[in-house]
């Protein structure tokens, strides 16, 4: 056969058991096929060998990796985290990002410069209201509250950045 000879065969209309010989399946998976919209009834037989390579490629896209996970899903997710990884050493680069070794030791002293001010200004804070009005007020429920407050912060010093 010539080059015509095989485009003048493959532009006609086949039937559904000769399109199988020709690509190896039965005439029931060929009916299948036009059933489920593979495959369009009538058409000629390039035609539905395009459709079926097309549909031979999609379904080799989705196979599965063998956990039941679709391989084609698995590319996406791995692109993605590619993607972000990628823009995370951009932003690191651009001074966007700063590694936690390099901060934490400024957030401990922030922490501990904090609880120290805290510590600090309870008393101070007692004196004030007593000489502005006069009043004897109980230093203990100020404390109280501070230190509910140098808790916390203890806490985000020892979990957080400590």
């Amino acid at each position: 056969m010539n080059d015509s000879d095989y485009a003048q065969y493959f532009s006609r209309r086949g039937t559904q058991s000769e399109f199988g010989v020709l690509v190896g399946i039965s005439q029931q998976a060929v009916s299948a096929h036009i059933a489920s919209g593979v495959l369009t009834a009538g058409a000629t037989l390039i035609e539905w060998l395009r459709d079926y390579c097309y549909q031979l490629r999609r379904e080799a896209a989705k196979h599965n990796t063998g956990d039941g996970s679709d391989l084609t899903r698995e590319r996406v997710l791995t692109e993605r985290v590619d993607r972000e990884l990628k823009l995370m050493a951009l932003h690191e680069k651009a001074r966007h990002l700063v590694p936690a070794d390099e901060v934490k030791p400024a957030m401990q002293a922030i922490v501990s410069r904090a609880k120290a001010e805290l510590s600090a200004m309870t008393d101070k804070i007692c004196m004030d209201i007593q000489a502005l009005y006069g009043i004897d007020l109980n230093d203990d429920l100020v404390h109280k509250h501070v230190e509910e407050a140098l808790k916390h912060l203890a806490e985000y010093e020892s979990d957080g950045i400590a």
